[in-house]
């Protein structure tokens, strides 16, 4: 027996491969993106209900971080106003 492929397999073979390589060749299909989200109800409720935490989180953290330079501010003008009334206690620069 000869191990030897005859000439018809040889071009069966080749056809396969070119039609695997068109098969196998990326789609051109340019600058297009598609966003699709298959949630159900619970999943988008979850998905919301974290999204409104999140920015109650953020606006409580905004009113804090306002608050704390107000602090600040009144901090500063209570330090200037003891280095009027007692001059002497101002640090040397």
């Amino acid at each position: 027996m000869d191990d030897k492929p005859t000439v018809d397999e040889i071009a069966r073979l080749e056809r396969a491969v070119k039609a695997l390589g068109e098969v196998m060749q990326p789609a051109n299909s340019g600058s297009q993106s598609t966003v699709t989200i298959n949630a159900g109800g619970v999943g988008v409720w979850i998905a919301v209900t974290a999204s409104v935490v999140m920015l109650a989180v953020n606006m409580v953290l905004v009113v804090l971080l306002a608050n704390h330079d107000r602090k600040i501010d009144e901090l500063q003008d209570y330090v200037h106003a003891i280095y009027m009334m007692a001059p002497q206690l101002k640090p040397e620069k």
